[in-house]
């Protein structure tokens, strides 16, 4: 027995002396002899004849089993108490089963941790080959009770493969796994009455059901019905409808507010992933903006500008955030903002490429990269805006041109068909007067001439109107003035004023006329009196109402180039015309209403310089006492008679041989005569005698003197305002005149003179006329 301390006396032939073993190499005792005797223990005997017992060599203790000779197994207790089964495998002894004193079994381990726990394949053939089948019945009596189910099959750690040796998971099938019966399969999923199932047909068709209704189904077609029994679509989603709570698809890997590194959705090239597009999410709390959906396109610019086949596209097309749309721009400022042009139908807009500093409206019909081609461009930067077209513009209201500018740049109101730089089909209103041209002057504070204007060279022909304003503190004025010019003294040129103010003083005393006989440029001077401007320097406006031929210039110092005669007049009347260099083409009404000709400053009512002539045999003059003298022509060349009416008796016979001295009597340097007339507008002669009248065209007239003068004649002319509709009775209350209109003299010759007549704007028209002309007999 173990663990006794016998006490055995034997011989040392009983011992077998001469058959002792030591460890468990037995292969010298292999085929040499009997069996080997079962050794209970090692004893170790002194010289004396006392032994003792070796506890701690177990492989001596135990029970052999009958077996081969050296292979037979050995039924023993080991180190932990267990009893175990030892087993000689390549001349070891092994414990090979072992059972605990739990009971716990242990196959190939000696501390198994189940009630079976095997180290090592577990086969069930005899050829080894792995286990054909596993039957497991997890249904046993307990506590009285009977069929209690527990676990049928608990695999507490490390990899289980079916249909491999070598899983790759907790669980690996290699094959088809079936649940159910024959080809209508299911898988149970859940317990109790609400089980749901995984249920495969032989169509091959897949339902993932739940409470006896498809939730989700998987066609043979690879399309994913999700709440619809047959997707039309390769994922097929089916959520409640008018329900805020139903949520059809939901992603949760949404960016923050400004990053983008996240792609939610792609879509790759003919079921690769290849060339694919992109859809993007970004999202915040705490604001508006940021909360936004980026959609990209795989990119491909130029052979040297594209993504990689195998990469998500980089090229970002359109962003929705916030409630604003972006397109090619991740943070829209507008509701709709895009980068670059947008087209819309044959609209074109957006950076114009000519030059993307300028905003552009055009037609996408036409090339846009051309620079005639746009309809509307502005500056980004200073905001300098062009209206354009590469023919006309037309300016319409209810589809009806009103104003057109034509290729040509003529502008019409009115007006379809254009030949002038601006025509007009009605009368124009200006609150402050049309201008042609206007310049104003640096302040001047030095007195003398100072060129205004110069005339192009047109042949040496030039007409205009013209205005200059002054102002300085204290002091204002202006002068108007009208300027028919041409090349040479004798061929009409005429400087008239027309009309003057002032206040204060007067600082623009004299205005002149520079012609030449030849092509050569005219020029217009003003005289500017310096002295009274109190120190203030004074500022100049010029205006030119009408005409041709003129352009206004920054003023300069004025003189009387060489070869050039001048027309000057003074500004402080209220009427004054000159047509020739010399003094007796003048005719000038000073602000005390004297009427001077051949003079600038008259000083009676009327002060000629020259003859006088009248024609028929008296001069009828009224005297002071309210009779009338009678001047008559008798006898010789050097005689005349003096009567006076009614009073035969004191007619006086005057004799003059010689010359006659007067002090009171004013003398002019000529004789001259006058014609004066009134003309309708169609050209018929309603007044005055001694003249014919020819219309050359609108607002042109030919006024032939029946005997012409023996030199050129001073004439002056004035217009009569159309509204005036009963001009022949004479009309006084009619207050619809206006100062601008005026007519002037285009030429003068000794048997002629030409007239133009216009409206206010200095375009021509029909008007009546009065005219008066005064020259040598």
């Amino acid at each position: 027995r173990w663990r006794d301390e016998p006490y055995i006396f034997t011989s040392p032939e009983q011992l077998g002396v001469d058959d002792t073993y030591d460890g468990p190499d037995w292969n010298g005792y292999l085929d040499a002899g009997p069996p080997p005797p079962v050794l209970l223990a090692k004893l170790t005997v002194a010289d004396n004849g006392t032994f003792t017992i070796d506890e701690t060599v177990r492989q001596y203790s135990g029970l052999r089993l009958p077996g081969p000779d050296s292979a037979a197994p050995t039924l023993r207790t080991d180190a932990n108490g267990s009893v175990g089964l030892w087993m000689v495998h390549n001349n070891d002894e092994v414990e090979k089963l072992t059972v605990t004193a739990d009971g716990r079994l242990g196959l190939g381990t000696q501390t198994p941790g189940a009630a079976l726990e095997i180290n090592n394949t577990l086969t069930a053939t005899s050829t080894a080959k792995t286990l054909v089948g596993l039957k497991i019945s997890p249904t046993f009596d307990k506590d009285g009770k009977t069929d209690v189910k527990q676990y049928g099959l608990l695999v507490e750690s490390g990899l289980v493969g079916i249909g491999t040796t070598t899983p790759a998971t907790n669980l690996e099938v290699r094959g088809i796994a079936r649940a159910g019966n024959s080809e209508d399969n299911y898988t149970e999923m859940g317990h109790g009455g609400a089980n749901g199932y995984i249920n495969t047909f032989g169509e091959g068709r897949l339902d993932f059901r739940h409470h006896g209704a498809n939730k989700m189904v998987l066609t043979d077609s690879s399309k994913l019905g999700i709440g619809q029994e047959a997707p039309g679509a390769h994922v097929d989603v089916m959520g409640v409808q008018n329900d805020s709570n139903s949520i059809s698809l939901q992603l949760r890997s949404g960016n923050a507010a400004a990053n983008f590194n996240s792609t939610q959705i792609t879509f790759g090239h003919n079921n690769t992933a290849t060339y694919r597009h992109a859809i993007k999410t970004r999202h915040q709390g705490g604001g508006q903006f940021g909360n936004a959906i980026d959609f990209y396109v795989w990119k491909y610019l130029a052979a040297d500008n594209k993504d990689e086949p195998g990469t998500i596209g980089t090229l970002h097309t359109m962003t929705l955030d916030g409630g604003r749309v972006g397109i090619g721009t991740t943070a829209p400022s507008e509701k709709l903002e895009v980068t670059g042009r947008i087209k819309a139908g044959t609209t074109l807009l957006g950076p114009w490429p000519v030059d993307e500093s300028y905003a552009f409206l055009g037609a996408s019909s036409l090339n846009q990269s051309a620079v005639i081609n746009y309809a509307l461009l502005q500056h980004t930067g200073n905001g300098t805006t062009f209206l354009n077209s590469p023919s006309s513009i037309r300016f319409r209201i209810k589809n009806s041109d009103n104003m057109i500018m034509d290729e040509a740049g003529n502008v019409g109101i009115g007006i379809t068909e254009l030949t002038q730089k601006l025509e007009v089909a009605g009368a124009i209103r200006a609150t402050d007067g049309l201008y042609m041209d206007t310049k104003s002057t640096e302040p001047q504070d030095s007195a003398g001439w100072h060129r205004i204007a110069q005339g192009a060279d047109r042949g040496g022909r030039n007409a205009g109107i013209f205005e200059i304003r002054w102002g300085a503190p204290g002091k204002h004025g202006h002068v108007r003035f009208a300027v028919a010019a041409n090349f040479g003294a004798d061929n009409g040129t005429q400087l008239t004023i027309l009309d003057q103010s002032s206040f204060s003083g007067r600082i623009v005393e004299k205005i002149r006329l520079l012609v030449k006989d030849t092509y050569d440029e005219h020029y217009i001077e003003f005289y500017f009196n310096g002295s009274i401007h109190n120190t203030n320097k004074v500022t100049f406006h010029i205006y030119q109402l009408s005409g041709f031929g003129w352009s206004l210039i920054t003023p300069t110092a004025g003189a009387i180039d060489s070869g050039y005669q001048d027309y000057e007049l003074r500004s402080d009347v209220l009427f004054a015309t000159r047509s020739g260099a010399n003094a007796s083409s003048l005719f000038v009404v000073d602000n005390d209403a004297n009427v001077g000709i051949g003079t600038t400053s008259p000083t009676a009512k009327l002060q000629v310089n020259g003859n006088i002539r009248f024609g028929g045999s008296d001069w009828q003059l009224d005297t002071g006492s309210w009779q009338n003298a009678n001047i008559r022509y008798h006898g010789s060349e050097d005689t005349a008679t003096f009567g006076f009416h009614g009073e035969s008796s004191k007619k006086v016979n005057v004799v003059i041989d010689g010359s006659l001295t007067a002090p009171n009597i004013v003398q002019t340097e000529e004789a001259l005569r006058t014609i004066r007339g009134t003309v309708e507008a169609n050209g018929d002669v309603f007044a005055g005698s001694g003249y014919t009248v020819n219309k050359v065209a609108t607002g042109l007239y030919d006024v032939s003197f029946a005997t012409e003068f023996s030199n050129i004649p001073t004439v002056v002319v004035t217009q009569q305002h159309p509204d005036n509709n009963t001009a022949r009775s004479g009309q006084f209350t009619e207050s619809g005149g206006n100062t601008r209109d005026n007519a002037v003299v285009v030429g003068v010759r000794n048997n002629k003179v030409r007239i133009r007549t216009g409206k206010d704007d200095g375009s021509t028209d029909d008007r009546r006329f009065h005219f008066i002309a005064i020259g040598p007999r």
